[in-house]
């Protein structure tokens, strides 16, 4: 959620809180090019996400297609 100022994922094991736009862009290229990086979100956001959601099987698949299109249009 981009400059709505919301806290409640601050402290949140395996999620990145950006403040500001232009942080978007570097903190995918991370998670996309270090492996590690990424495997240790995953592996945090695996072990506390149970506590937040329900998911229905669906939720990666709709965050990589906005992903995707992000991509397109970032040009």
């Amino acid at each position: 959620f981009y400059n709505l100022n919301y806290t409640f994922y601050d402290s949140e094991p395996g999620v990145i809180v950006l403040r500001q736009r232009e942080d978007l862009a570097p903190a995918i290229e991370r998670l996309v090019f270090d492996n590690e990086y990424y495997h240790r979100l995953a592996d945090a956001q695996s072990q506390s996400g149970p506590q937040w959601v329900v998911l229905d099987g669906q939720c990666t698949q709709r965050v990589v297609d906005i992903l995707c299109q992000m991509i397109e249009n970032y040009d």
